[in-house]
């Protein structure tokens, strides 16, 4: 999208593109915090909460009345009166991520702004869940621009729930249980039965 600035990604080693974005509007932001709360560890197929929220004020207490599991965790950022927040899995298929909040919020010195998601894991494992909190500026001759905050990353152990694996294996392979197991054994009873009578 043109004009949009990417943070560098650290952990591949590409460097960002040129941003159309001024430095003077980007020092002039006040500093706030971003609280990200996730569990460290989910159950396939049970859904969890997870929670951001976003102060500009640095002093501003957002930890108090989380609902989530898991340790919270904070970061210092540079925070827009517009803030963009979104959250992705490393990869496709295995968590399904459902927004309960608008993407983009006003942020203000009182108080917080807050995004929910629910995420309900599909795959057992070891994944990541990235979380991606853009500042929207008006930029002259460019118009409203999103600076991307470097990306707070939590990694989520997924934990095989024995009862829905049971039950997925069944629903995936209930054919050939049919055909090679349940259909010969039921033959061998009726045969069995059959010479009993006569």
């Amino acid at each position: 999208m043109p004009g949009t600035y990417t943070a560098p990604d650290v952990e591949r080693g590409k460097r960002a593109p040129e941003q159309p974005v001024s430095q003077d509007i980007l020092a002039g932001l006040p500093m706030g915090r971003i609280l990200f709360a996730c569990p460290s560890e989910m159950r396939v197929e049970a859904s969890e909460r997870v929670e951001v929220r976003i102060s500009g004020n640095p002093k501003e207490d957002i930890v108090d009345g989380l609902e989530e599991r898991g340790v919270p965790r904070e970061t210092a950022a540079k925070i827009s009166p517009v803030m963009k927040v979104t959250l992705t899995p490393d990869e496709g298929g295995v968590f399904d991520v459902k927004a309960l909040s608008e993407d983009e919020q006003l942020v203000s010195g009182d108080g917080f702004s807050q995004w929910v998601w629910s995420v309900t894991p599909l795959k057992s494992g070891k994944h990541n869940l990235y979380l991606t909190a853009s500042a929207v500026l008006n930029v002259p001759g460019f118009g409203p621009q999103k600076r991307e905050i470097p990306v707070l990353t939590q990694a989520v152990q997924v934990r095989a729930d024995v009862a829905y694996s049971a039950g997925q294996f069944w629903h995936s392979n209930w054919q050939w249980f049919s055909t090679t197991l349940l259909i010969p054994v039921g033959l061998w009873l009726w045969k069995k039965r059959s010479k009993r009578q006569a």
